[in-house]
C-alpha cells in the first residue's frame, strides 16, 4: 500500500497544481463530466423503471408516498418524459466539460514560458498531464458521489467495493502502472491497458456474488438490487477509467 498512497499523493498534487494556478474552468470542467456520467447511468435506469412500471400497471409499494401528490399515469408520463431530457442533459454535461477544458489549458498556453509561482514549465508535457488529470478527477468525483448513494442503499455492498477498489489500484501500481508499453502481463501475455480492463470488469462478479447472498439470506427488494448493480457498474466503471488514465499519468510522475 506505500507505492499506492504515494502514487495518489502525486497524481493530486498535480491536480491541486492545475487546481491553484487557474482551476475555475478546470474544476467546472471536471465537475461538469462528472455529472454527464452520473446522468449517463440515470438515463440508462430510467427505461428500465418505465418497464417495470408499464408490467406492473400499479405504482410500486415503495413509492407509495408519491402516490399521495401524482397518479400512477401522471408518475409514468413524468418518467418517460424524464428519459430523453436525461440524455441530452447527459450529452450537454460532456460538451460543456470539453469547451471548459480547452479555455483553461489557454491560460497555460499564454503562459507557457512561466507560470506564476512554479517558474517555466514544459508545456507539451503539462498540456498532457491537464487533459488526463482532468478525466481522472472527473471519475474520482463520479466515484466519491456514487458511493455516498450507494451506501445509504447497500452498505455492505458499498464497502465490499471500496476494498476491492484498493486492492485492484494497489496491484496495478504493481504491476501495471509503470511497467513499459511493450511488456505484458501474466501468461497470458495482456498489455497493461488489456490488463486493467479485464481486472476492473471482473470485479462486477463480486457485485453479483453479494446481491444474490443478501437477495437469498435477506426479503430485499428486487427494486433496490437493480438500482445498486447499476449504480455499482458505475462505480468499477469509474476505477477502470481512473487506472486508464494513469497508465498515462504514470510516465510523467
Amino acid at each position: 500500500m506505500k507505492n499506492l498512497n504515494k502514487h495518489i499523493f502525486n497524481i493530486f498534487l498535480i491536480i491541486r497544481f492545475f487546481l491553484a494556478t487557474k482551476g475555475k474552468n478546470y474544476f467546472w470542467g471536471c465537475l461538469s463530466l462528472a455529472i454527464s456520467r452520473l446522468l449517463q447511468t440515470v438515463a440508462f435506469f430510467l427505461p428500465i423503471k418505465v418497464l417495470i412500471m408499464l408490467s406492473s400497471e400499479n405504482m410500486p409499494s415503495y413509492l407509495g408516498p408519491v402516490e399521495a401528490f401524482v397518479s400512477y399515469d401522471e408518475f409514468l408520463i413524468f418518467l418517460i418524459i424524464m428519459v430523453p431530457l436525461v440524455y441530452f442533459a447527459h450529452l450537454g454535461f460532456g460538451i460543456l466539460f470539453r469547451s471548459l477544458i480547452d479555455k483553461d489549458i489557454l491560460y497555460f498556453e499564454k503562459n507557457k514560458h512561466g507560470i506564476k509561482g512554479y517558474g517555466e514549465v514544459d508545456y507539451n508535457k503539462l498540456k498532457r498531464l491537464h487533459n488526463h488529470t482532468s478525466k481522472a478527477f472527473s471519475d474520482v468525483l463520479v466515484f466519491f458521489v456514487t458511493s455516498t448513494i450507494l451506501i445509504v442503499i447497500n452498505p455492505l455492498l458499498t464497502l465490499s467495493i471500496w476494498l476491492v477498489t484498493a486492492l485492484n489500484l494497489a496491484f496495478f501500481v504493481e504491476r501495471a502502472f509503470y511497467i513499459h508499453d511493450d511488456e505484458r502481463i501474466t501468461f497470458l501475455k495482456l498489455h497493461k491497458r488489456q490488463f486493467i480492463e479485464y481486472v476492473a470488469s471482473s470485479n462486477y462478479l463480486i457485485v453479483f456474488i453479494v446481491l444474490v447472498a443478501q437477495m437469498y439470506l435477506s426479503s430485499d427488494g428486487v427494486y433496490g438490487a437493480i438500482l445498486a448493480l447499476l449504480l455499482a457498474r458505475q462505480l468499477f466503471q469509474a476505477v477502470q477509467r481512473f487506472s486508464i488514465e494513469n497508465i498515462y499519468l504514470s510516465k510523467f510522475i
